[in-house]
C-alpha cells in the first residue's frame, strides 16, 4: 500500500497530476540521473504551478534516494510502495493523485519541453476526450537500441494526430 504524501500550504486541488516512475535500473545512479533530468524539464514548464508531481518508487530503494531530488521540483510527492513493477507503481501513483487528470512519464523517456503544457491545453480544448497520448521517441546509445525501441512501440503509433485504438502506458494522460 502506498503512503500518501502531504504537501503543506496546498489548499487548492491541482488541475493536473503527473506520475513518474522508473522502470529501468531503479535505485541505481542512472535512474536517479534520469529522474533529475525529468524533474528539471517539468520544473521549467510554464504551467507547472497548478500541477501535482508524484514520483512512485519501490520501498526497497527508499534508503538510496539522493538528498537533492526533492529540491529540483518543489512540492514533489514521493510515494513509497511495496510494488516492484512499473505498472504497479503507476497504479500506486494514480491512487495518490489528487487531480481529475493524471499524466504518466517513465523517467527513462524524457518529456520534451512543453509536453505538460500541450497535454493540459488538449484536455481543456477537448472536454469530451478522456485519454491523450503523445509520441514516445527513444534516443538510445546505439543504432540497434534506437531501432528496437522504435519497433517495440511503433505498432501502436498511428503516425499522426487524431483518434487511436491503442495506447501505450507511457507519455499519456487520463481523465
Amino acid at each position: 500500500m502506498a503512503e500518501k504524501a502531504i504537501v503543506l500550504g496546498q489548499d487548492k486541488r491541482p488541475d493536473f497530476s503527473v506520475v513518474m516512475v522508473s522502470d529501468y535500473e531503479s535505485g541505481e545512479e542512472l535512474s536517479w540521473s534520469q529522474l533529475r533530468e525529468t524533474l528539471r524539464i517539468l520544473a521549467e514548464e510554464p504551467n507547472a504551478e497548478g500541477v501535482e508531481f508524484i514520483f512512485a518508487e519501490s520501498r526497497i530503494y527508499s534508503n538510496r534516494l539522493p538528498s537533492d531530488i526533492q529540491n529540483i521540483l518543489p512540492g514533489l510527492k514521493i510515494v513509497w510502495s511495496d510494488a516492484t513493477t512499473h505498472y504497479e507503481l503507476k497504479n500506486e501513483g494514480a491512487r495518490a493523485a489528487s487531480a481529475d487528470v493524471v499524466g504518466f512519464v517513465d523517467v527513462d523517456c524524457l518529456p520534451e519541453r512543453g509536453w505538460l503544457t500541450s497535454l493540459m491545453q488538449t484536455f481543456k480544448a477537448h472536454p469530451e476526450v478522456d485519454i491523450v497520448a503523445g509520441r514516445t521517441r527513444y534516443s538510445g546509445r546505439t543504432f540497434a537500441e534506437r531501432v528496437f525501441a522504435l519497433t517495440s512501440r511503433g505498432y501502436l503509433d498511428p503516425g499522426k494526430a487524431g483518434e487511436t485504438h491503442t495506447l501505450g502506458p507511457n507519455n499519456c494522460a487520463l481523465r
